[in-house]
């Protein structure tokens, strides 16, 4: 895609690209690839159907560009004001408020809809709630090496090993023009001064807030100036108004450092460093929930596998952990789909919730 400074992204001219239609096109990022590439919602919606939802009708799906900046979903017409006549239509339809359930960037997604596009008061008559599975509250460092290493193997010189050769400068490209990719860059208000990436070869260190420059100077200037136009609409720790779950595995090796090893001179490219998370998403990024309202019910948070927090004046936040899930493992979890189905059970009342995913 093609990003002005100001963070405004277009397809190159001649080309238009929008989501295809159907429910069956939000079951995975890739809809119409053979082999099953790509698939996210498509098990959590069968297993759902087998217990009385219905596929396009009491179940529904949310079609979106997510390789787009939020500066487009925010924009009159944009992909947000689509989601609220969404959900406007689907309260009209069932009579009763819709439960989201959200995957990955879909999280960050729905919790800058439900706390930036529409008032308390639209959210409390027509959400029930948020169910995220392996959300990427405050982004992840994968974001920016993507970006920065292109089609190589960022732990090695080499070239991907996925990916033919003569599609190494393609795929460069293409991870340099997705403008969503630097919005999923580690947020400022929660990773802080500390250097994520350093430089062997400069010296230089790059914090969550510099990271603009580190893909400046790695001559991705587009995905840097999305940066900039992007930080504005990252996590900064607000809770949402809407009762939330938040579920998501633990204790996989995840990178939570970069260092840039000087070219040629080592077979490694960049020295990665890990910590906890569920492999994609650091655990910071993950945990943000717990955070959402620990002050107002009096706690600084947990470390429990299982944790609530209420208070008053906010909705409920609902924690779920699994030690050793992966980030994409979840959608194939037994236990986290009995975790999601009790969560729409109760946000149902006595009822069955309508619910939507994204």
């Amino acid at each position: 895609m093609e990003c002005t400074h100001g963070g405004d992204c277009r397809s190159p001219a001649g080309i238009e690209v929008r989501p295809k239609p159907g429910f069956e096109s939000g079951m995975g990022v890739a809809p119409g690839i053979p082999g099953g590439f790509g698939k996210t919602f498509g098990p959590l919606a069968d297993a759902l159907e087998q217990l009385g939802w219905s596929r396009g009708g009491d179940m529904r799906a949310h079609l979106y560009d997510w390789r787009r900046p939020p500066a487009d979903w925010v924009r009159p017409g944009g992909s947000f004001d689509q989601l609220q006549n969404e959900i406007e239509a689907a309260v009209a339809d069932f009579g009763r408020p819709v439960a989201a359930i959200s995957l990955s960037l879909g999280s960050l997604y729905f919790g800058l809809f439900a706390r930036r596009h529409v008032s308390v008061d639209w959210a409390e008559h027509h959400l029930a709630g948020h169910i995220s599975l392996s959300g990427t509250w405050a982004g992840s460092l994968w974001a920016p090496l993507a970006i920065v290493a292109g089609g190589q193997d960022p732990e090695s010189q080499g070239l991907n090993p996925l990916v033919p050769a003569l599609q190494q400068d393609s795929l460069r490209s293409l991870l340099r023009s997705t403008p969503v990719l630097p919005y999923l860059a580690p947020a400022p208000a929660v990773f802080g001064d500390q250097p994520l990436v350093q430089d062997a070869t400069s010296g230089q260190q790059y914090s969550a807030a510099q990271m603009a420059g580190w893909l400046r100077d790695s001559s991705a200037q587009q995905a840097a100036d999305v940066w900039e136009a992007s930080e504005a609409w990252m996590e900064r720790g607000g809770a949402p108004p809407v009762e939330s779950w938040c579920l998501f595995g633990t204790g996989v090796n995840t990178v939570t450092s970069i260092e840039v090893l000087p070219p040629g001179k080592a077979e490694q490219r960049y020295r990665l460093r890990y910590g906890d998370g569920d492999g994609t998403v650091p655990l910071p990024s993950l945990q943000v929930c717990d955070g959402w309202h620990a002050g107002a019910a009096g706690t600084a948070g947990t470390a429990d596998s299982s944790s609530s927090t209420s208070s008053s004046r906010q909705p409920a936040t609902h924690v779920r952990r699994y030690p050793g899930l992966g980030h994409g493992d979840i959608i194939h979890s037994a236990a986290a789909f009995a975790d999601v189905l009790d969560a729409l059970m109760k946000l149902g009342g006595a009822g069955r919730a309508h619910s939507q995913a994204f």
